[in-house]
């Protein structure tokens, strides 16, 4: 990008289809600088990933002036809603003939630079961009940070119902505690769906002896970042492809019957998705004794009066999530 302006005369217009990085990881701040700062944004569409036929990029394609007019506002259009190759064109010439449409922007790219690392945020509201020339950044009241990365999911990560409770703990408040408990799993907070404000608190790591495992097993993708911050309260945030952020609590849990309730609410969740399946078979579920489908744990049903007539109730019900629920909560498994 920056040779082919080189090598342009001044005023010229120079077309780019290129991936997006560009416009928001900070390995380009720089080159945004450059474009910004030098240059004059005419026009860009960013297609969605699927954008073209058989391949999955992340594309964007963009009409550049060669040096800088003031308060120029470019026009963009977003079509990183719209899935699949054969929505991208029809869509974006929707947004041309329709500036009102709800994807097209007018953006002036001097005012990016309101936002730390200036990246292309061309849909941002002018009461947005002011926010961050008004208020103090997050990093002047807290310390932003990235943490661990295992190198392997599959081997060292579980959803917390499956240990057990004995050999897990949510309530260490520090790596010498942890090390020093000799407790396998303790919670990892990984992201997730988008959910505000608390939730997406389903993985537990194994840290047995400070990460001795994971450590031992040297593989390369592992990586121990800020270690210090571990096991500490914080709020956590997941970006999902469709740049949509969700904030959480992510507390220490100091109380069990929280976490059977969960698992409980998990387990009806997951059997009154199967409800309308023929030949259901149910257990007990593994920490109220009851409700819980078979299939889910892998193991036969249970004889136990309390889950048989859960059974017995839930083959007279055939349209009725709710009431299957109310079900399982009478029979008060807690």
């Amino acid at each position: 990008m920056v040779r082919n302006v080189g090598m342009s005369a001044e005023h010229a217009q120079l077309g780019f289809m290129t991936p997006y990085v560009w416009m928001f990881i900070g390995t380009y701040e720089k080159l945004r600088k450059f474009v910004i700062q030098q240059n004059t944004i005419t026009s860009l569409i960013q297609l969605e990933y699927s954008g073209f036929s058989g391949a999955t990029v992340p594309i964007c394609t963009f009409t550049l002036q060669k040096g800088y007019c003031p308060g120029y506002r470019g026009g963009y259009v977003r079509l990183s809603d719209f899935v699949g190759a054969d929505q991208q064109a029809p869509r974006a010439l929707e947004a041309l003939a329709n500036p009102d449409c709800g994807w097209f922007y007018r953006a002036d790219a001097s005012g990016f630079e309101a936002i730390p690392g200036s990246p292309i945020a061309y849909w941002a509201s002018k009461s947005l961009l002011k926010s961050f020339e008004r208020f103090s950044p997050l990093e002047s009241f807290v310390p932003p940070k990235s943490g661990l990365t295992t190198g392997d999911n599959e081997r060292f990560l579980r959803y917390w119902w499956e240990c057990s409770e004995a050999n897990q703990s949510s309530t260490i408040s520090c790596r010498a505690a942890a090390k020093q408990s000799k407790i396998k799993w303790v919670p990892c907070n990984k992201g997730g769906e988008f959910r505000k404000w608390y939730g997406n608190n389903d993985y537990v790591v194994n840290w047995k002896n400070d990460g001795g495992e994971m450590k031992s097993a040297g593989l390369s993708a592992t990586t121990y970042r800020n270690s210090n911050f571990y096991f500490r309260e914080g709020i956590t945030w997941s970006l999902d492809i469709k740049l949509k952020v969700s904030y959480s609590l992510f507390a220490r849990r100091s109380n069990t019957r929280e976490k059977k309730e969960l698992l409980h609410i998990q387990t009806i969740k997951t059997a009154n998705q199967r409800a309308r399946r023929p030949k259901q078979q149910f257990m007990l579920c593994p920490v109220c004794r009851s409700c819980s489908d078979a299939r889910l744990f892998g193991r036969p049903r249970q004889q136990n009066p309390r889950a048989n007539r859960l059974f017995s109730a839930r083959k007279r019900v055939e349209n009725g999530e709710e009431q299957y629920t109310n079900i399982a909560l009478r029979l008060g498994c807690f």
